[in-house]
């Protein structure tokens, strides 16, 4: 399934992430998340996004019962989560909007011993288009984080049913994500982003309420099944798990 009537401000949203990835982001990733020295406002979004990944990653894990799952990491970054959940026992298929975020991500996978090679694969796709490249396989499980946080709220619904779309449907399907409160400290500092140099300024995201989000679900027969917000400094993000009716 591929998303359409995307519209040309998704379009031109798109390729501005395109660029900011392949360029700024590659660079801003390995600085912010990295284990550097950096300033105050970057290390509270750092210590922010590690403990949302180590509970979105344990939530993947919980109740599997050593069923080995099969994962779409959709908008794998350099594949932290894809990385974790490979070395315990999963089987990951990852993608990513930047090349050179792949690339990263590729070269994590080359260093793991060859049995967990042969359980990870990425590639270079937007989430619209993935679909095509997956050749018939279908998950258990999406793992969509820090994407649809830029998506449009009137798209948020296509881009759920999209990824179900991807999931087997013998099984109750499972999507966590990520999404930008509607709270007034994000929205504060999502203006004051706007006063920093262009090098330095992240990304815009798209802050929807909880209720847009639950409208959303229910439209493509989900159901949010328990939610929990990160806030640290300068770092504000809901990490979301939704399940099939």
């Amino acid at each position: 399934m591929v998303v359409q009537d995307t519209g040309p401000e998704l379009d031109a949203r798109k390729a501005g992430l395109r660029e900011y990835f392949g360029v700024h982001g590659v660079e801003r990733w390995r600085t912010i998340y990295g284990n550097g020295p950096v300033s105050y406002i970057r290390r509270t979004v750092r210590e922010g996004h590690a403990a949302m990944m180590t509970q979105a990653i344990q939530w993947a894990e919980e109740k599997t019962q050593g069923q080995q799952l099969r994962v779409l990491d959709a908008g794998c970054g350099p594949a932290v989560v894809s990385m974790a959940l490979v070395k315990a026992g999963h089987t990951v298929f990852g993608c990513d909007l930047s090349d050179q975020m792949v690339q990263l991500a590729q070269e994590q996978a080359a260093a793991l011993p060859a049995e967990m090679q042969s359980r990870v694969q990425f590639v270079a796709s937007d989430l619209e288009s993935v679909g095509d490249k997956l050749k018939g396989q279908t998950f258990d499980l999406v793992v969509c984080l820090d994407v649809l946080i830029y998506y449009p709220e009137a798209q948020l619904a296509n881009m759920i049913a999209h990824l179900a779309s991807l999931q087997d449907p013998k099984t109750k399907r499972r999507i966590i994500f990520t999404y930008a409160p509607a709270s007034v400290p994000l929205k504060i500092m999502h203006r004051l982003g706007r006063i920093f140099p262009h090098k330095q300024r992240a990304t815009s995201l798209e802050i929807i309420g909880p209720n847009a989000v639950i409208r959303a679900l229910a439209q493509a027969n989900f159901r949010l099944h328990r939610q929990q917000h990160f806030s640290k400094g300068f770092y504000h993000v809901v990490l979301a798990e939704a399940v099939s009716y």
